[in-house]
């Protein structure tokens, strides 16, 4: 593993006069869509992307507040957290009714 960045760093460092480069880490990144299908088998469900294309990213794994007895339904406005090759629903997005909106 000569190549890899982590070993291109180290030899930049150890160099001098010259200035070390590493590889810019993930970055998390929350999207807003809907739940397309669910299997309930397997605990996944299908998140529909609120982009125009209609992209599904299929097999996502959901967490809290869904339940064995809470389960995603079709049609759920949820939150998707995305982190390098990473999906997972975090939950229904939920707006209490006791907010004031002007």
């Amino acid at each position: 593993m000569s190549g890899s960045p982590l070993d291109r760093l180290a030899r930049n460092i150890k160099r001098t006069n010259s200035t070390a480069w590493g590889p810019r880490p993930q970055q998390m990144t929350m999207h807003l869509g809907m739940v397309d299908s669910v299997d309930l088998f397997n605990g996944v469900a299908d998140f529909l992307t609120n982009d125009p294309s209609g992209l599904v990213i299929p097999a996502v794994r959901y967490l809290q507040p869904y339940t064995a007895v809470n389960a995603p339904r079709v049609g759920d406005v949820v939150w998707g957290m995305h982190f390098g090759t990473d999906m997972m629903i975090m939950g229904q997005h939920v707006v209490p009714a006791n907010i004031v909106i002007p």
